[in-house]
């Protein structure tokens, strides 16, 4: 059965009902009411603006305000000269999915299927219907992620969004449209940019990535991936995890990047390899990067693992690192959707949550290593 944030509201708390939606709310939940039992039915014109403003005992403008929100959100339709109509069919709210522009490319595409179907078989069967956007830099400085997904929001066709390693975070923050309409919002990623996330533990990535690095034998250790706005943080870490690992490092070995792209690994791999003293471990924080890093290590000529033992971050898919296969810490999209939408859909009954970060911690996978 279609529900409507109106139902939501009449779930939530007493003081939310009358503080948020006042007088016109309440002639919207009794409308609806009377829709949903039965007592008004598709086709049905139901009784005019005058008749109703007695019944409820309120003035003809909370009558209207009520009735125009309730045509925006798909239960009557207005026909001027005719009166109001129960609509036959309403359309269904959605739960938006807002992914990063790169999605299209390759190799994000396996693991956008990977997201999508997970959101899929989670979101099955439930009275939302599952739809995705894809958010497009080009529209970031209007403030503007992705039209249609505006759009449908503007409409009240939105009753959640999820984002899923999206780009666009610091747009939603700053929107005053976005703030205004105040969509529950979940985010998928490796940052806290909103209040409610549920974040790939990038910490636990490093620890796990080193520790494997310890038991292969590993002793000098570089890092490929951590970017210059958060790296004296990320850097301090490393340094204390590798300390704890008995790892030796040093700062030409772990240098910052200014952006996530091939470009950067391959840049930084070459630089890294020009180091009097080499290391023989590399720990790669970007998957994207570290498609650039093989490349690199290809032109280099360079041995994994017999010259350079390497573990990276994979949580897009390991298909990139071809043609050579290196362990992998990953995450599964399954367990980041099932806690993403748990969280979207305690929002959506109570937007006043606190905030709140969740932290999924990922896996070792080393099956296809050389």
């Amino acid at each position: 059965m279609y529900i409507s944030s109106l139902k939501i509201v009449k779930m939530n708390a007493a003081r939310i009902h009358k503080q948020v939606i006042g007088k016109y709310g309440q002639v919207m939940l009794d409308i609806v009411q009377r829709i949903e039992r039965g007592e008004w039915k598709g086709g049905d014109i139901i009784p005019s603006v005058t008749c109703l403003a007695d019944q409820y005992s309120f003035n003809r403008l909370t009558i209207l305000k009520a009735l125009n929100h309730l045509a925006h959100e798909g239960y009557l339709s207005v026909e001027q000269g005719r009166g109001t109509f129960v609509k036959a069919s309403r359309s269904k709210t959605c739960i938006g999915m807002l992914f990063a522009t790169d999605v299209f490319h390759e190799p994000s595409t396996r693991i956008a299927s990977l997201w999508s179907k997970a959101a899929q078989e989670f979101f099955h069967g439930r009275d939302e219907e599952l739809k995705f956007y894809v958010d497009h830099s080009h529209l970031f400085a209007k403030d503007i992620p992705n039209h249609d997904l505006f759009n449908d929001v503007e409409r009240g066709n939105v009753r959640g969004l999820i984002t899923v390693e999206s780009n666009a975070l610091d747009v939603l923050a700053r929107s005053s449209f976005w703030k205004n309409h105040r969509v529950p919002l979940v985010a998928i990623t490796m940052s806290r940019a909103v209040p409610h996330t549920v974040r790939m533990d990038r910490r636990a990535m490093t620890e796990m990535g080193l520790e494997f690095i310890q038991q292969r034998g590993g002793h000098r250790v570089g890092v490929i991936g951590f970017s210059k706005p958060s790296f004296d943080q990320e850097h301090a870490h490393f340094l204390a995890q590798a300390a704890a690992c008995n790892l030796q490092t040093r700062l030409e070995w772990t240098p910052p990047h200014a952006a996530y792209n091939e470009e950067e690994g391959y840049r930084n791999m070459l630089k890294l390899w020009e180091c009097p003293e080499k290391p023989d471990a590399l720990l790669i924080t970007d998957d994207i990067m570290g498609k650039g890093v093989v490349q690199a290590l290809l032109q280099l000529n360079v041995q994994v693992p017999r010259q350079l033992l390497i573990v990276c971050h994979a949580n897009k898919t390991s298909g990139i690192f071809y043609p050579i296969p290196l362990p992998k810490i990953e995450f599964n999209p399954a367990d980041f959707i099932a806690r993403a939408g748990a969280m979207l859909f305690e929002l959506m009954e109570n937007p006043f949550l606190p905030a709140r970060a969740i932290d999924i911690p990922p896996t070792l996978q080393t099956a296809d290593a050389v």
